[in-house]
């Protein structure tokens, strides 16, 4: 399998996931934006462009005595919650947005797998959360190690 091939495919797939779509819809004022492969100055404003998921360009690993082949990316969710107020009591207090951001990046996550074919499996997963930025903002981050596993006969090679 290519790279591309697989990038676009999971890209594809969580950019139309419905249940992430219908999350972002019940939750905020705009649609869920995707975005591919920015460049850092592109990068969506989290003023403007909220909510928003990035997907990072993908790298591949071959190697010819290994008959796995490693995939990797990494995506960036971006929610701004004014709107929402603080889920605590007089004891507990919450940054806005910070269950959003879980929720959100949860779905993402999932949307994700679902799009894998049947031969690419998650190898690792790294997930972070910030409600720390200014104001309401909220960020996710997701970085995925997939792998597809090659029998011997079977597709390509691994350095094909």
């Amino acid at each position: 399998m290519q790279t591309k091939d697989l990038f676009n495919a999971i890209f594809a797939a969580a950019a139309q996931d419905s249940t992430l779509i219908a999350w972002a819809a019940g939750a905020f004022a705009n649609p869920l934006k995707f975005y591919r492969g920015l460049p850092s100055e592109l990068f969506p404003n989290m003023d403007d462009d909220t909510p928003f998921v990035v997907f990072g360009d993908p790298y591949a690993r071959r190697a010819a005595e290994s008959r796995d082949i490693e995939f990797g990316f990494e995506c960036w969710m971006g929610l701004s919650s004014s709107t929402y107020t603080d889920p605590g009591t007089d004891e507990t207090t919450a940054p806005e947005g910070s269950d959003l951001i879980m929720d959100g990046i949860a779905l993402l996550r999932a949307a994700v797998h679902g799009a894998l074919p049947n031969n690419v499996v998650i190898r690792q997963v790294e997930e972070y959360h910030d409600t720390m930025g200014s104001g309401s903002e909220a960020h996710g981050f997701l970085a995925f190690e997939l792998a597809q596993h090659l029998r011997i006969g079977i597709g390509q090679t691994p350095m094909s």
